[in-house]
């Protein structure tokens, strides 16, 4: 690590340096810098959303998303473990992306959605379908990414939003931003507390052993050498403590609270057609989980991620581009399941696109190298077509894969070292209507998958990961949107996301569990000048919990509402209601989600943007 350091630090001293000569025809850029893999107009191939932070909630990922798009996620309770499943997969087939960087767990594969706070972002974009080739292991459902993105326009302000809410629940975030020409710097604090003990809708228990708390803090810094370069750092802390709730059935004493620290630094230089960025990333996780809360012994599991990470991207011409990356990365895990084990992967990877007047296409390739696997190579080829001013047609078919994680082939004693990576192919094909106020999107899509990963009990009830031969998600997706604007000052927005998910067995022709079949949501919303209130219903189907699809969690359909109000440039209120029925319903089996509950905010900004 030593060596690769040193690399880093002539590098950027280097190219700071070169950044900094004299030159007499220079181009005055925009003053964002951003990735360019990162840029939503990127992903014209593939189903991507924005998730727009109109609110004041300061929700969670896991609550934004249920708020925002059809998406499933499997949650055990609020406040508790969160995982998303895109497009019927698991959640570790769904890579989280914060600044280029992916962030899932190495012991486990996934990432906790509860524990990432959306207002540490100002950019979210969701992006479904296979994308390992941009985004690495794991992106065979889609990734979800996490911007900072940078912009040197002078601001100075200082906001602190306050939530309080049911079950003596309180929420705290600040933020701070200082920004001038040349220096950029953004620092963001979140406590969040709860007692989260709601009463089960229709039973006489409530949510015990649920008590939860969590620190969150964000650093942003940046300095802008010319207007076409700049080298910046990133960093996130997060610190969540909670106790881990009981059943419908059992009671529970055991918490588990767990500590991520993300480090991210990097040079990014973009002048004319060429733009060069070198990064390099830490990632800490830190886990312990007590079987009594009362006690001080506990299994630990930690684990560190080491990245190296060099682009170049070069406009060829007006209508061509291509990009080549270098990424080394080294990870390290141990647990109280298994002694320490290191992994080292180099990739690299290469794309080429052309655009013309209707039509446009990116070629995509990547190879990993790891000793103890043959990586096969990735691929996609992504395309779209304008047919009018209205309708875009687009599609893409793409080639994926999946490492197996630490615990897949450590943990003991029903680890399995022998396992396989996963292979998929992936292929969809949409279309987009957009006209004023307008819009509807409609894709179908389809996922092939060879030796996935799945952890199933053995004859003797213990339970072991395998891979498994033939694996198919299928489906289709179709949203829409309408503003309508019935008198001055008035706005009626109307938004309608729908998915139909058919995830199978191939050997068995049974649906795999935990994933349903139909996911919905509509909302309604309505402005009138400083006020806003919105309604938002959501639909989950049937979910199967056993793989003989004998069992299963009845669908259910939950409505809430929001609404904000501008007292002030300076202040705003705001508040919800959950669960506005006051319905029983769970995502998994039970772990019942609250009834009807509320909260009120207020957020306070001083300064100038």
């Amino acid at each position: 690590m030593k060596k690769i350091i040193v690399h880093i630090l002539i590098v950027f001293y280097f190219f700071s340096a070169w950044s900094q000569e004299k030159e007499k025809n220079f181009v005055f850029l925009d003053t964002v810098f951003l990735n360019p893999v990162l840029k939503k107009e990127n992903f014209y191939a593939y189903v991507h959303q924005s998730i727009q932070k109109d609110s004041l909630s300061l929700n969670n990922l896991s609550t934004n998303l249920q708020e925002n798009t059809s998406i499933f996620l499997r949650e055990y309770g609020y406040g508790m473990l969160s995982s998303i499943s895109l497009r019927g997969t698991s959640a570790s087939h769904t890579q989280v992306v914060w600044n280029g960087i992916p962030i899932n767990s190495i012991l486990n594969g996934q990432t906790d959605l509860s524990t990432i706070n959306t207002d540490n972002f100002n950019q979210i974009l969701i992006k479904k379908g296979g994308s390992s080739v941009d985004f690495g292991s794991g992106a065979i459902g889609g990734v979800i990414l996490l911007n900072d993105v940078i912009g040197y326009q002078p601001a100075f302000f200082i906001q602190n939003t306050t939530k309080l809410g049911s079950f003596k629940s309180i929420n705290n975030f600040s933020e701070v931003k200082l920004v001038n020409e040349k220096w950029y710097s953004k620092f963001n604090f979140q406590v969040q507390q709860s007692e989260n003990d709601y009463p089960y809708v229709g039973y006489s228990i409530r949510n015990e052993n649920a008590t939860y708390k969590t620190y969150n803090y964000a650093t942003v810094l940046g300095h802008r050498f010319k207007p076409y370069s700049h080298i910046y750092f990133k960093n996130q802390y997060v610190f969540y403590d909670r106790e881990l709730a009981r059943t419908l059935y059992s009671s529970s004493q055991s918490r588990l609270s767990n500590v991520q620290n993300r480090n991210l630094l990097g040079f990014q230089y973009e002048k004319g057609r060429l733009n060069f960025i070198n990064e390099i990333a830490y990632l800490y996780e830190n886990y312990n989980y007590f079987y009594n809360k009362n006690t001080e012994q506990s299994d630990k599991s930690l684990s560190n991620v080491y990245i190296l990470k060099n682009h170049v991207f070069l406009d060829v011409s007006d209508a061509s581009h291509l990009s080549l990356t270098h990424l080394y990365t080294i990870q390290e895990g141990i647990s109280a399941h298994f002694d320490k084990k290191k992994r080292q992967i180099g990739s690299v990877y290469l794309i080429w696109g052309q655009k013309f007047k209707f039509f446009k296409y990116d070629v995509k390739i990547r190879k990993d190298f790891n000793r103890n696997y043959q990586i096969p190579f990735t691929g996609s080829i992504e395309a779209g077509y304008r047919l009018n001013s209205y309708w875009f047609l687009r599609g893409n078919l793409s080639k994926n894969f999946k490492l197996p994680t630490f615990n897949d082939l450590y943990w003991q004693p029903f680890g399995n070292p022998s396992l396989q990576p996963e292979k998929s192919v992936s292929g969809e094909l949409g279309i987009d209507f957009q006209r004023k106020n307008f819009s509807i999107h409609l894709t179908t899509f389809n996922i092939h998958s060879r030796d996935l990963i799945k952890w199933t009990p053995d004859d003797s009830q213990w339970w072991s990961p395998k891979n498994f031969t033939n694996v198919q998600y299928s489906g289709a997706e179709i949203s829409a949107s309408q503003k309508i604007k019935p008198w001055k000052n008035h706005l009626l927005e109307i938004k309608i996301d729908y998915t139909y998910q058919n995830a199978k067995d191939l050997s068995t022709q049974k649906l795999l569990p935990y994933t349903p079949q139909h996911v919905g949501l509509w909302s309604l919303k309505y402005q009138h000048k400083n006020f806003i209130i919105k309604y938002i219903s959501r639909y989950n189907g049937k979910i199967y919990t056993t793989t003989s699809n004998t069992k299963f969690i009845k669908a259910n359909n939950i409505h809430h509402v929001f609404f904000v109000y501008n007292l002030s440039k300076k202040i705003k209120i705001g508040g919800n209601i959950h669960n506005i029925f006051n319905t029983f319903y769970e995502t998994f089996p039970s772990r019942p989600q609250p009834g009807i509950n509320y909260n009120i905010n207020i957020n306070i900004k001083i300064g100038k943007l």
